[in-house]
């Protein structure tokens, strides 16, 4: 018999929980209200209900019961064990008689205190997941310590012990990062690719030799193979010599000393380690958008170009590469990467262009949004797909703009005329909150703000800031200054004005034109979780570009689809395909069982952080998230581990006027980096953490910078500190994950 339960206090909305129980099943229970000496409201699993005890309310705050059926209000329970206090679960004996009701007999020391755990934060334990939750903690993968990190972290969390989610969040928290599960995935890929094809061509040689058949056909297939590789420049001279020698040998009738040879040349492109998984032109690109510096990226694309193009193919870039240097110096980088861009992208095809300048040529008319210049670095066949979506996308988000403005305008009005009066004045409160929502709401959901330039996002978020404001002068009597802060945040919407940003629009068309070229899923995962890492650190300090990072790894992909097929409406291929953690699910239906098993790998890890990213439910009031984020530095992505704590506002929402956040990451240059940011009442202190000597003088003025940046959304700059990571006061121990520690009483980030 399952029990569907239904709250006591009303919620509604996606803030509802339903916990859905079963007779028999043991769970902890808080005991909120108590009604009679037989019937109280408990709290389970973070859901308060009505629950009938058949032997009485327990005299302490917290008990283990077990569901013996249901009432018409609630619950019918019987009491297990009570807890020794009101602050915490005191264990002892109840947990071997909870476990015995279970079927476990003489649980190991470990398993018990796991067992514990998890009856502490009020999860429910079943004969089905304590067997699987055992067997994680005796026989899973890792350390006793990292076994232990990963059942606390799903504690907190409310998990199920099951299974999926404990391998998941052990995935998740002690192994590989999620790029570097992938970057490998690459890598594997291409090796098991290059090798495999090379060789079927040399099995196929060997066939031929024996069978004194014509080798010229195979011997021209393996030249072209070696040409589609970048390998070092001695493996392709001893891979050239050796073909060579073999062709002479089977031209003189000496088949038996030509497979000997064949057997070298096998073993020499079996040793070649130096493996890269694309063309000499495809790093050159790599080099072009990796390089901060344009004469930095034209340096190494001159070396590359040297060691591996044609001379017609030299003659033709170096051309490019100097009308290109001739835009820099007019300061047009721009325009000069562009035209580099356009010539690579010449030599990546089968032929060269009939003209190096382009002068003369007609394009298609791609609206008021995007230049001839751009749509010249695109592939042809994604021109009219991109002109015609680009174009449909914004005359969609200009009228959500529009309608935005004028709503919010109106209800702005609306509360400024209500508070003229005394006695209605207090109505504007709820009014105000609703009006928030929605600014907030823009700023994280709209189209509109995705390809606005970066003042109207400020002046959207400064908005946003003045309204709470607002609210809290109304909630202190201070009507009239409410009012004029409401009528100047007024103004300030009347007067935005709806730009897309060329850089944003183009980005966009940019992964359109991506998105439709026929691509390897493994091509296009390895592109979305660089323009991921991307947008973590080259955003113009846009909250929306970081956010809409975080979006494209798929961490919200459910959430998003769910709310798609909800509200009817929505883009739902770009909920469910068009981040990592759907290209992951395409990759695990395809019929290649080695990429199909490294997938499934790292969509366990994705999975991990999902869970990871829910808010501790022990402390309903507070948010705990722990979040690994790829992001780019020097051209290499890097694990970036941030750790939030705060507390919640309306709508789960974590109050940013008041919250701690912790960010971890591993540099080259300074090696390890913790960076802590502490917010009192808008008021902002930022502590940064380093064992290197020279440490202060190197990070201080970028640490004011930005600190004026955080001052145009509302923050106030307080304190700078720097502190050593490790205190080396303290004796050496072994080397452990971070991690941050909840308790009742606040929370711990332990270095």
């Amino acid at each position: 018999m399952n029990i569907h339960t239904q709250a006591v206090n009303g919620q509604s909305g996606r803030n509802e929980r339903h916990v859905q129980l079963s007779r028999g099943d043991i769970v902890e229970a808080k005991i909120t209200d108590r009604k009679s000496d037989r019937e109280a409201v408990v709290s389970i699993r973070g859901q308060k209900m009505t629950a009938s005890f058949d032997n009485g309310v327990p005299a302490a705050s917290r008990a283990s019961i077990e569901i013996t059926g249901k009432t018409e209000e609630g619950i019918r329970v019987r009491v297990i064990t009570e807890a020794a206090s009101s602050s915490s679960y005191s264990g002892g004996p109840s947990v071997e008689k909870t476990l015995s009701k279970l079927g476990i007999k003489d649980p190991s020391p470990e398993f018990r205190a796991a067992a514990e755990r998890f009856l502490t934060a009020g999860a429910e334990l079943t004969k089905e997941n304590v067997r699987e939750l055992q067997q994680y903690v005796e026989r899973g993968q890792g350390t006793v310590n990292q076994r232990m990190e990963t059942i606390d972290q799903a504690a907190r969390r409310q998990l199920e012990p099951v299974r999926s989610h404990l391998l998941a969040l052990h995935q998740s928290l002690h192994e590989k990062a999620l790029n570097t599960q992938i970057q490998e995935m690459k890598d594997a890929k291409s090796t098991t690719s290059r090798i495999g094809s090379f060789g079927e061509i040399i099995e196929n040689l060997r066939s031929k030799i024996r069978n004194s058949q014509a080798v010229e056909g195979t011997i021209q297939n393996l030249k072209r193979a070696l040409l589609e590789q970048n390998l070092h420049g001695n493996h392709q001279r001893s891979i050239s010599e050796l073909t060579q020698r073999i062709t002479s040998l089977i031209q003189s009738g000496k088949g038996l000393d030509a497979l000997n040879l064949v057997d070298n040349l096998a073993n020499v492109l079996n040793k070649s380690n130096n493996v890269f998984p694309v063309t000499a032109v495809g790093h050159m690109q790599n080099a072009l958008v990796n390089e901060p510096s344009l004469k930095e990226a034209v340096s190494k694309i001159r070396e590359l170009a040297h060691s591996s193009l044609t001379t017609e193919q030299r003659t033709f870039l170096e051309g490019q590469i100097i009308q290109a240097e001739t835009f820099t110096a007019k300061g047009r980088e721009l325009k000069a990467r562009q035209v580099v861009a356009g010539a690579l992208e010449a030599l990546s095809s089968t032929s060269l262009p009939a003209e190096s300048s382009g002068a003369g040529s007609t394009r298609p008319d791609p609206g008021r949004y995007l230049d001839n210049d751009f749509l010249s670095t695109l592939p042809v066949t994604s021109k009219d797909y991109v002109v015609t979506t680009v174009s449909e996308r914004m005359a969609l988000a200009t009228d959500d703009f529009k309608l935005m403005q004028r709503d919010v305008s109106r209800q702005l009005d609306r509360i400024a005329h209500i508070m003229m009066h005394v006695r209605t004045a207090a109505q504007a409160k709820p009014m105000l909150e609703t009006v928030i929502h929605q600014l907030d709401k823009a700023l994280m959901k709209s189209d509109w703000l995705l390809f606005a330039d970066m003042k109207t996002e400020r002046r959207m978020l400064e908005a946003s800031s003045q309204l709470t404001r607002a609210k809290e002068l109304i909630a202190r009597g201070e009507h009239h200054s409410a009012r004029q802060l409401i009528k100047e945040v007024q103004q300030t919407v009347n007067t935005l004005n709806f730009k897309p940003a060329d850089t944003k629009v183009k980005h966009f068309a940019s992964q359109q034109a991506e998105w439709h070229e026929k691509r390897p899923v493994q091509d296009r995962l390895n592109s979305y979780v660089k323009d991921a890492a991307r947008s973590l650190v080259q955003n113009d300090h846009s909250g929306r570009q970081v956010f809409e990072g975080i979006r494209q790894l798929g961490y919200s992909r459910e959430s998003e689809i769910a709310r798609i097929l909800a509200a009817g409406k929505g883009n739902i291929e770009e909920a469910n395909q068009k981040n990592v953690r759907g290209l992951l699910l395409q990759m695990i239906k395809s019929d290649e069982e080695s990429g199909r098993n490294q997938a499934q790998q790292v969509l366990m890890t994705s999975t991990g952080q999902q869970l990871l990213a829910r808010s501790d439910s022990q402390h309903s009031n507070l948010q705990s998230l722990l979040l690994q984020l790829p992001v780019l530095l020097e051209g290499q992505t890097e694990n970036l581990q941030v750790f939030i704590n705060g507390r919640n506002k309306y709508n789960d929402q974590l109050d940013w006027e008041n919250c701690n956040l912790y960010f971890l990451m591993e540099t080259k240059k300074l090696g390890e980096i913790g960076i802590s940011l502490q917010v009192t009442n808008r008021t902002l202190n930022i502590t940064l953490k380093n064992d290197l000597p020279g440490f202060k003088h190197k990070l201080e003025p970028f640490t004011k910078a930005c600190l004026k940046r955080l001052e145009q959304v509302g923050y106030t700059a307080g304190d700078i500190h720097f502190k050593p990571l490790h205190d080396k006061d303290t004796p050496a121990v072994p080397s452990k994950k971070i991690t941050p520690q909840a308790t009742q009483k606040g929370f711990d980030y332990k270095i």
